[in-house]
């Protein structure tokens, strides 16, 4: 029984023996890991604060690093003429500023925006268009046969197109800016071809009930100038191709013959089709204009109208003094009826001269 006993006591104490080996050997591992996690986690905060610092260093340094640029110091309209006076030199960072920005204001000099720009706004080339220097030949030429839109207004951009009674249409001039604009009255910079060109679309519009209108642009400082395709008339082609001004003698060959194809195709139509659309154009134009009239002005003068002398015997006709004869060469005053010499001016608007002397004479103050 001792021996058993003593056995029993060897075991429980190898057992916890072992329980004590392992658990010392787990908290040393555990402790060992715990350790190098806590390490592992500190490295990483550690490099994280130092590409933190790196950041913020090469941040400071970039906010050091301005460059110098124009800013608006207002609003600036789409189409508006851009002048130093609208921009101040500012400051920005460099990371700030595009390549391309605008930074010296004599680049700006003529120079017309294609967006608007708000106040503080950089400039770039994208953003800009130049005018160009005026040609020799441009005129301002003022036109009323033009049917303009309800809603145009000055400073406006149209295509002037002509619409013929077969149903073609021409761009007659294409991107025209509104100089100005009153009571249906457009006018516009030309140049001797385009002055040319409307002069044959006008006389169109009158041999061939022919409509000449207008067409605005939606965004004209984005939208690209369409390519004129109206065939000239053949006599004013001609000039163009002898006038010293103009030099462009193939889009002129190629518009003589589009001109030969319209005429082929107006001749074609019948005098009863063109009657019934000129009916039409001109009854719409009759709406139109009542539309656009307005009242005429308080102060225009107006020549009076003198009636002729009638026969009724209460109604007399001062005659002039006897002393105030008239003077050698001129024409004596009528008592009757006036006789017009034969080989003279035409009878009605020499009688009428004759006339107007006469009744001026008469009524003309005593003692002059």
């Amino acid at each position: 029984m001792s021996v058993i006993r003593q056995r029993t006591k060897n075991l429980i104490y190898a057992g916890l023996v072992g329980v004590l080996v392992t658990a010392l050997i787990s908290c040393t591992l555990g402790i060992y890991g715990y350790t190098q996690f806590v390490k592992e986690k500190q490295s990483i905060r550690l490099d994280y604060e130092a590409r933190l610092k790196e950041a913020e260093k090469y941040k400071q340094e970039q906010m050091k690093q301005k460059k110098k640029v124009l800013l608006a110091n207002q609003d600036i309209k789409a189409g508006e003429k851009l002048t130093p006076e609208l921009f101040t030199i500012g400051e920005l960072p460099v990371d700030q500023v595009p390549e391309n920005v605008i930074v010296d204001s004599e680049d700006l000099k003529g120079k017309i925006t294609k967006i608007d720009i708000s106040k503080n706004g950089m400039v770039l080339p994208s953003m800009l268009f130049d005018e160009g220097i005026t040609p020799r030949d441009v005129r301002n030429a003022e036109y009323t046969m033009i049917s303009l839109p309800t809603k145009l207004k000055k400073d406006d951009f149209i295509d002037v197109r002509i619409n013929f009674p077969t149903g073609q249409d021409y761009i007659v001039l294409a991107k025209k800016k509104v100089k100005d604009l009153q009571n249906g009255t457009v006018w516009l910079d030309v140049n001797e071809q385009e002055i040319l060109t409307m002069s044959s679309a006008i006389v169109d519009a009158f041999i061939n009930d022919a409509k000449i209108y207008a067409l605005a642009y939606v965004d004209p400082y984005m939208q690209e100038k369409p390519v004129i395709n109206y065939p000239v008339n053949l006599k004013v082609l001609s000039l163009i191709l002898t006038d010293p001004n103009l030099l462009r003698i193939a889009e002129s060959e190629l518009s003589r013959n589009a001109r030969m194809v319209l005429e082929k195709d107006l001749a074609e139509m019948s005098a009863e089709a063109k009657q019934k659309i000129a009916s039409a154009r001109a009854a719409a134009d009759q709406r139109s204009e009542s539309n656009n009239q307005q009242p005429a002005s308080n102060e225009m003068i107006t020549e009076p109208t003198v009636s002729p002398p009638t026969t009724n015997q209460n109604q007399t006709i001062p005659q002039q003094p006897a002393e105030n004869k008239p003077q050698e060469g001129t024409t004596p005053l009528p008592n009757g009826p006036s006789v017009v010499p034969s080989g003279d001016a035409p009878a009605g608007k020499k009688e009428e001269e004759i006339y107007r002397q006469s009744v001026s004479d008469s009524v003309s103050p005593e003692g002059e």
